[in-house]
């Protein structure tokens, strides 16, 4: 809370003094107070849970009062550890009378689609992200399948298809049209075919600019086209921008907002929902482990002032308000105020200000620090194309298996292996705090029925009876719990 003040000048901290002297003093920014549990902070400082959400809910509306939001026209989930389930959708931009119901295509899946909200929406840019063989063609082959269903069901139009990596599977699409149930039940005019699903194929990033730019918005209008797929958007860009030199990232950064806003524009005036896949790559992240940094965040920086280390990784933002000019007069108090920060708390102000801290917040890997089987990735592309999304789904491949000792393991029951989807960001659906486990069938992909919560991922994955530790220990866990990293780092003490 040291930099409360710099973020709402006008906030009267008088009330809450019996809560702010403990968040000082354990170096809790706003940022933290906002996106962190309640409860994990109720514990860490500690404070009382009701009085410190209340706060919260104080820090909330005096941000919307500043920035001119009514809280009447925005819907908000619940926060985590609240009690509170999340709600189902976050409609911020379609209350509005003005616009249309939502329209989504489906994967036909319940619990895929109630886990994205619907489905996938029309009028926006989503992507799937995930390594290789986890099944994001396979996905994206669905959906061309299931966009031509009409209403409800579907928006009953054509399709198109852009690959970029090599042809597209028709094989497949006829295996998938002949086995799923639900095209089954439907009288033979309404099934999807594949003489509405147009193709190109384009191997390199000039063509595809072109294609993007002039080629896709004609052919949306002449075939009444509602679903347009690229797959994937990652390919032609990696073979045309070759290093990590400061002019290549420049000159990839324009063309990828300029492929952004050509997809924005089209998804906008033709109400087409846009989806791409995308590639991730390894992310090698410091071996410290997260009490070491808290421990170094707490030290005081050198006396020549932030070190190279703080500054290296800070997002343009943190960067500015480092080097920002000095205030004008009316500015005072902020000015007084920065000049209050001790020198631990503007070092944990520049950890949570640093690309490395924040992108666990929309890449989709590191939301859960204590996962020590996490092998974290980071989605192609960088945050220049991020920020040009409007959803981001995630999808992990499980531990199959494979014998971790010999590598050897069952072809058949490798294609079998549990997988898990996820809602990173969207803008009409809140995020999956708990992943849906999936499997790759005949006919698509198919959710795994009865492994939905978040106990059951876990106890899969770790091969621990949860249920069995709470009782030794005489605690219940709960969804906020499970979804606090504390409470892992609690187990794993327990067991030690």
């Amino acid at each position: 809370m040291a930099d409360l003040t710099e973020v709402l000048p006008h906030f009267d901290l008088q009330l809450w003094r019996h809560l702010t002297y403990s968040l000082e003093k354990k170096n809790i920014l706003t940022a933290e107070l906002l996106s962190k549990d309640p409860v994990e902070i109720a514990k860490r400082c500690p404070l009382p849970l009701n009085e410190l959400r209340r706060l919260i809910a104080a820090v909330v509306d005096a941000l919307r009062a500043d920035t001119h939001f009514s809280s009447t026209t925005i819907t908000t989930a619940q926060p985590v550890g609240s009690g509170e389930p999340p709600l189902k959708k976050a409609r911020i931009f379609r209350e509005d009378p003005e616009f249309p119901p939502l329209q989504c295509v489906r994967t036909l899946d319940t619990n895929i689609d109630e886990c994205l909200g619907g489905g996938f929406a029309a009028g926006c840019i989503s992507e799937i992200v995930g390594e290789s063989a986890v099944g994001k063609t396979q996905f994206v082959l669905g959906l061309l399948l299931s966009a031509q269903l009409p209403p409800p069901l579907g928006p009953g139009k054509a399709v198109l298809y852009l690959d970029t990596e090599g042809t597209l599977n028709t094989t497949r699409l006829d295996q998938m049209l002949s086995s799923h149930p639900t095209y089954q039940q439907l009288p033979p005019e309404d099934r999807p075919s594949l003489n509405r699903v147009l193709t190109m194929s384009v191997h390199d990033l000039e063509a595809q600019e072109h294609i993007v730019q002039f080629q896709i918005p004609e052919t949306v209008r002449r075939y009444n086209i509602g679903l347009v797929v690229i797959d994937s958007v990652t390919a032609n860009f990696r073979a045309e921008f070759l290093g990590s030199s400061a002019k290549v990232l420049s000159d990839r950064a324009v063309a990828l907002v300029r492929l952004g806003n050509t997809l924005r524009r089209l998804a906008n005036d033709h109400n087409v929902a846009i989806v791409v896949t995308n590639q991730v790559s390894d992310r090698f992240d410091d071996a410290r482990t997260t009490a070491d940094k808290l421990r170094l965040s707490s030290q005081a920086p050198s006396s020549s002032g932030t070190s190279s280390l703080q500054t290296q990784n800070l997002t343009p933002r943190a960067w500015q308000s480092q080097n920002t000019q000095q205030p004008r007069s009316s500015q005072a108090p902020i000015k007084s105020m920065q000049l209050q920060l001790s020198p631990s708390a503007q070092a944990r102000k520049d950890e949570v200000m640093s690309l490395d801290f924040q992108q666990r917040f929309f890449t989709g890997w590191g939301d859960n620090p204590s996962d020590p089987f996490e092998s974290l990735k980071t989605p192609a592309l960088g945050l220049a194309w991020a920020n040009q999304l409007d959803a981001r789904i995630v999808l992990k491949i499980g531990r199959g298996s494979t014998n971790p000792v010999s590598g050897t393991g069952n072809i058949l029951s490798e294609a079998k292996r549990k997988r898990y989807l996820g809602v990173v960001f969207a803008s009409w659906t809140p995020p999956s705090h708990t992943p849906i486990p999936y499997t790759l069938e005949t006919q698509g992909a198919v959710s795994m029925s009865g492994t939905t919560n978040a106990k059951a991922v876990h106890q899969d994955e770790f091969d621990v009876d949860f249920e069995e530790v709470d009782a030794e220990d005489g605690r219940e866990s709960t969804d906020a719990d499970l979804l606090n990293p504390q409470y892992w780092d609690d187990l794993d003490n327990d067991f030690a």
